[in-house]
């Protein structure tokens, strides 16, 4: 079966929007005392990981470069309030509210991709 960039660009988005769900899922249900929020919080931060690590990072252009680098760390953030919650430290609040404020500028300062 050949993957042509449409369809393999239509699977990433879906799995980078069901990580983003899961993320959000998992922070509901950690406030509601349930032991499955971890495991889909941390399922929806791998999901979120590979989505950044396989998409192609444009290397010609200084600034975009440097904001996927930043994405990245937010993604390791991420990871890092996922293992808080396993172990039951508080402080994972603080990093999920990081890694929310460095998506949204992320998501601000990155340059549109203009259509053809």
């Amino acid at each position: 079966m050949q993957w042509n960039e449409s369809k393999r660009m239509l699977i990433l988005k879906g799995i980078y929007g069901l990580g983003y769900v899961l993320l959000i899922l998992g922070t509901i249900f950690y406030y509601e005392k349930m032991p499955v929020a971890p495991f889909l919080f941390s399922l929806g931060a791998l999901f979120l990981l590979v989505v950044r690590v396989v998409l192609p990072i444009d290397s010609a252009n200084y600034k975009t470069k440097r904001l996927n680098m930043i994405h990245a760390f937010s993604t390791l953030v991420l990871l890092a309030s996922a293992y808080g919650m396993f172990v039951h430290y508080y402080l994972w609040i603080a990093g999920l509210l990081l890694s929310t404020l460095i998506d949204l500028y992320v998501s601000f300062r990155l340059p549109k991709k203009e259509e053809e």
